[in-house]
């Protein structure tokens, strides 16, 4: 779903942009400088730290200020803002250029998130947040009516995820089994466990790590059991959520307790 948003970190001094446009959304996050660009005949000035948000296909031009522009942007398939968010329509930003904070880091992690190497789950989680917040705060119209069921959407993500224990396990995976949006999973799921749905995924790979481990289960074996890309990315995630590392939670003195009733 989100291998086909494209990310692109550009610089300028004095340039000047002809009118032209773009196939996808272009949403950007202004690093440094400043400038402006004019599109449905109104002009628009940014700065550092603002976020600007252009539609599909919308003529603009543009002018890099006098200290330049540093920026990164987003292009951003209307099918899969569509996909993401569980819009029945299509959303439309009376401002074009927003100061939020929010969204600035969010998008800024997103971007991060798409041109490193994380595991896939993350980088999805990541980007549905960051474009869920930013057309939640700042567009209008395209909202379709998703699926709002009270039954628990962690116990259904753990009985998913149960039967896959050794598979790659994506955001889209969940939401398409769950039939929600994106979006949508990852409020509820927040709402209800307080986490987002790849760090329940992780803390629940872990403990089946453990007692793999406590089991006598080599390491290497461990991190393909409990589903991890491999040893490091096990003993990364183990060592963040249980303190050591999976070769010291071996090392570990063994303790036995023996309780007596009556």
């Amino acid at each position: 779903m989100l291998d086909v948003v494209k990310t692109l970190t550009l610089a300028f001094d004095g340039h000047r942009f002809p009118r032209h446009a773009h196939e996808h959304w272009s949403i950007a996050v202004i690093d440094g400088g400043g400038g402006s660009f004019r599109c449905s005949g109104a002009g628009h000035r940014f700065a550092s730290g603002s976020v600007t948000v252009l539609h599909p296909a919308e003529a603009h031009d543009g002018a890099a200020g006098p200290a330049g522009i540093r920026y990164r942007s987003l292009a951003v398939p209307e099918a899969v803002i569509k996909d993401v968010l569980g819009t029945s329509g299509t959303p439309s930003f009376v401002n074009r250029v927003l100061q939020d904070d929010t969204a600035y880091t969010r998008l800024s992690r997103a971007y991060c998130a798409l041109t490193g190497n994380h595991p896939d789950p993350w980088v999805d989680g990541v980007v549905v947040e960051a474009l869920d917040q930013l057309f939640g705060a700042h567009a209008s119209g395209g909202r379709g009516r998703a699926s709002d069921g009270h039954a628990s959407v962690v116990a259904a993500v753990g009985r998913y995820m149960d039967e896959r224990l050794d598979s790659r396990i994506t955001l889209a995976d969940l939401a398409a089994h769950l039939e929600l949006s994106p979006a949508v999973l990852l409020r509820r799921f927040r709402a209800e466990a307080g986490m987002a749905p790849y760090e329940y995924v992780v803390s629940r790979r872990v403990d089946v790590a453990r007692g793999l481990l406590a089991r006598g289960v080599p390491i290497a074996d461990v991190a393909v059991h409990a589903g991890f890309a491999d040893q490091s990315h096990l003993t990364r995630h183990f060592k963040r959520v249980v303190g050591i590392t999976p070769g010291d939670y071996l090392r570990r003195p063994a303790v036995s307790r023996s309780f007596k009733t009556g």
